[in-house]
């Protein structure tokens, strides 16, 4: 058996153990990709590309069962076949973008999975008349345990997927919807909704569903300034009948825009979680000679919380070089098939320039999750951190060097998880520009 079989069938063990009234884990973080691609920094206006790449891949976690029967780490090989396109078009009053990307990975490592990561978003907005303007952006794909900074769809900043720590695979859809009346030159109304879905593909975690809906008041206070007042309603259920999670938040935010091109948002408030529900987990108990036992484990939970919600963003983008931080705490209602209901406290940056055919990326997050629907007096903590450096050797042909480094926090009964990850490949673009890291 392979030790990322053993690793599974003993977290399933004490997921059962901890999902009793009171627990909790990881998120799945639905959050967009302010650019298509940050290729398309070398153009303005209309932009499309297609690209195709593959890769040599080296891992410093790598798990092996000796003779012996003693483990001990060794470096992992393995390799990405992808490819994609990215697009933006300025429409009238509007602009259309889309960016696709797919790859195949092989890895040779006991403990991360090869297969097929896919990752699709859309977006649009449009003024559809003086008073009235819209936006609607969607995103979906399939992101493999191990992975990094895999983006789903919606609002401004870039916020990555977070895999599941039990299943091989996290499938995710998100969709967001706006609509923003200018009643004045000062003061203006919006609503807007969005949807959720993620799903796991090993036995035992709990897949969630999630809608949500709100409406803001917004008051220009200059040109640059304006300030604005918000309420939203969330609402998930989770799968295997595992309970629901309603949260409520209502506060203020404020956002200026520069004139060399920076902007910066700031929001504070407060949100209501009530989560409550039975749940049914499939136990799975792997024994030290390798046998499994196997039952269910049941417990009822009715938890109402209130945590404070605040976020705050700086962000710059022109021409050449693209920069956004930002950070916040609130309710991450979806959860994230270990854990449902949860606290999240989390921050995320990224850096992109451009320059003569070349071009460099950074990008790094650390989260933090805590319960707040079953009791678990254990957080989980991640950390990760993506560097990229591309650039053209002919026409159509680059080269590209890229290095991750990942942190998954421990999860009873294991330790966590670290790995060094190096990529060395050639890429293929149909704009003659180099691979960036997104």
């Amino acid at each position: 058996m392979r030790l990322r079989t053993l690793f599974i069938l003993s977290l399933l063990g004490g997921c059962a153990a901890a999902q009793q009234p009171g627990t909790t884990a990881p998120v799945a973080a639905p959050g967009p990709n302010p650019l298509v691609t940050l290729a398309s920094e070398f153009f303005e206006h209309d932009f499309v590309n297609f690209y195709a790449y593959g890769d040599g891949v080296l891992d410093t976690n790598n798990p092996v069962v000796t003779n012996t029967g003693q483990v001990k780490n060794s470096l992992g090989t393995g390799f990405d076949l992808g490819g994609g396109v990215s697009l933006s078009h300025t429409i009238r009053n509007g602009q259309i973008s889309l960016s696709y990307q797919g790859a195949w990975r092989d890895y040779q490592s006991n403990y991360f999975a090869s297969g097929t990561t896919q990752n699709l978003s859309i977006g649009f907005s449009k003024r559809v008349s003086r008073h009235l303007s819209m936006y609607m952006s969607i995103g979906g794909g399939i992101a493999l345990y191990g992975g990094t900074f895999i983006n789903s769809a919606g609002g401004n900043t870039l916020t990555p997927v977070i895999t599941n720590p039990l299943s091989p695979e996290t499938r995710y859809v998100g969709a967001n919807l706006g609509l923003t009346y200018q009643q004045t030159r000062r003061l203006s109304y919006s609503l807007f909704g969005g949807y959720f879905l993620s799903r796991y593909n090993t036995p035992g975690s709990i897949g969630s569903t999630g809608v949500s809906g709100g409406a803001s008041a917004n008051y220009r206070l200059t040109a640059r300034d304006t300030l604005s007042v918000s309420y939203t309603h969330s609402y998930f259920t989770f799968q295997r009948n595992a309970g629901t999670d309603y949260a409520d938040q209502v506060g203020l935010g404020y956002s200026r825009e520069f004139n060399n091109h920076w902007s910066v948002s700031l929001f504070g408030g407060g949100a209501r979680s009530v989560a409550s529900g039975t749940l049914a987990l499939p136990v799975t108990l792997v024994l030290p000679n390798g046998q499994g036992i196997g039952g269910y484990e049941l417990g009822s939970y009715r938890q109402t919380v209130f945590v404070p919600s605040f976020s705050g963003s700086v962000s710059h983008s022109f021409r050449r070089s693209a920069l956004g931080l930002s950070a916040g705490e609130g309710i991450a209602g979806s959860g994230n098939g270990y854990f449902i209901a949860s606290r999240s406290l989390s921050v995320t940056g990224f850096f992109s320039y451009s320059w003569h055919g070349q071009n460099i990326s950074m990008a790094g997050t650390s989260y933090r999750l805590t319960s707040i629907a079953n009791t678990v007096s254990s957080a989980y903590v991640g950390n990760t951190f993506s560097a990229s450096y591309g650039r053209s050797l002919v026409r159509y042909v680059g080269m590209f060097l890229r290095y991750d480094f990942l942190h998954y926090g421990a999860l009873a009964p294991l330790s966590g998880v670290t790995d060094n990850r190096i990529s060395f490949g050639l890429s293929f673009s149909s704009r003659s520009v180099p691979l960036t890291l997104f």
